[in-house]
């Protein structure tokens, strides 16, 4: 039966000829484990064993370590300088959340790594060598056991980024805080998991595989949002039973909620041009959005000279008697715009006796 030991820093379980660590009981700054308690040599650090701790600027780990269990550090907010030996094995589910280290290094041994261990790491490389995980550029990426891949931390500066075919899950936190504008999912992805982009406050724009090697681009419209709605845009990127890409209800409840701009009339055309994702609910409300915003939108097009946009707003029902005459009256200098007005007014609205007076 193992005992409990107790010393000046720690809370030791013995037995077997071996010492788990179950908790950090001091109070200094700087720590360093033993290899060794009592003749049993220290190869566990239990369940939250440093869960909270404050005080600390810097653990040493011991050569004999083997397992780092659960939120073993989570929390231990100063936690500066952790340094992970050879020999370690695995690193349990939210281990070193929360704390101050900013770059880590992953032994050749490790083997296991569970969810969110190294949530808010900014970088996080494998050693040479390591059979599970390795990084390709900045990019620590897991094999998995039925031949894909998963990627854990990206800590790179580029704007845009495609992640590979063969990728099937994007770990928590994967992306967090990077500075891309783009990204591109492949057909391979199965698990997006929660807030794998958070924080990418600069995100704009995703491209979605939907078959055949087709892509479909769903835009984040991040100009002028503060920084909690970028949080709840950016976080609709996550698994559902609809979709291993995105929340795609989230998504859209969240930009009809918006205030008017000329990004979410952009973004209620696109939705409801490719359909993708899009429910009865959320069709009816983009509609009635632009129905409402028909002027806004025409306004834009003639602006740009963009017949394209003028069409897909009478392809997808926006002009209709409520708003065909006044569209036509600021068309009046935009002879292509007006032509084409007049021409779906005759053919989809009908004309009135006051038209045939015009």
């Amino acid at each position: 039966m193992d005992r409990i030991y107790e010393d000046d820093n720690f809370r030791w379980s013995l037995g077997g000829g071996e010492a788990k660590l179950l908790k950090y009981i001091g109070d200094a700054t700087r720590v360093s484990i033993p290899d060794d308690v009592c003749g049993c040599a220290v190869t566990s650090i239990g369940e939250r064993a440093f869960y909270g701790s404050w005080s600390l600027f810097e653990v040493t780990l011991p050569e004999t370590l083997k397992t780092i269990e659960e939120a073993a550090f989570l929390a231990c907010g100063t936690l500066k300088e952790l340094t992970l030996p050879e020999g370690l094995e695995s690193i349990g589910k939210d281990a070193v959340q929360g704390t101050g280290v900013e770059k880590l290094l992953l032994p050749a041994s490790l083997k296991d790594l569970g969810p969110g261990a190294l949530y808010g790491i900014r970088v996080v490389e494998a050693a040479p060598g390591n059979p599970v995980f390795y990084t390709v550029g900045r990019t620590l990426t897991e094999k998995l056991g039925d031949g894909t891949t998963a990627i854990i931390r990206y800590s790179g500066f580029d704007y845009s980024y495609d992640v590979p075919e063969g990728c099937s899950r994007i770990a928590q936190g994967a992306f967090r805080g990077a500075a891309i504008r783009s990204v591109t999912l492949p057909a391979s992805l199965e698990m997006i998991e929660p807030e794998a982009f958070i924080k990418c406050d600069d995100l704009k724009t995703v491209g979605f595989p939907v078959g055949d090697g087709k892509y479909i681009t769903v835009k984040f419209p991040l100009i002028s949002l503060n920084t909690a709605q970028n949080t709840w845009l950016v976080s609709c990127l996550r698994s559902t039973p609809e979709s291993p890409y995105i929340d795609a209800d989230a998504y859209d409840a969240l930009i009809l909620d918006l205030p008017l701009s000329l990004e979410k009339l952009d973004i209620a055309t696109d939705r409801l041009k490719s359909g993708w994702l899009l429910s009865p609910s959320h069709e009816r409300g983009y509609l009635e959005f632009l129905g409402e915003h028909a002027d806004r939108a025409m306004a834009e097009a003639i602006r740009k000279n963009d017949l394209v946009k003028l069409n897909d707003l009478a392809e997808l029902g926006v002009f209709n008697g409520d708003n065909i005459d006044t569209l036509i009256d600021m068309a009046a200098d935009a002879p292509e715009f007006l032509s084409y007005l007049l021409n779906y007014k005759i053919d989809n609205i009908g004309i009135s006796e006051t038209d045939y007076e015009l």
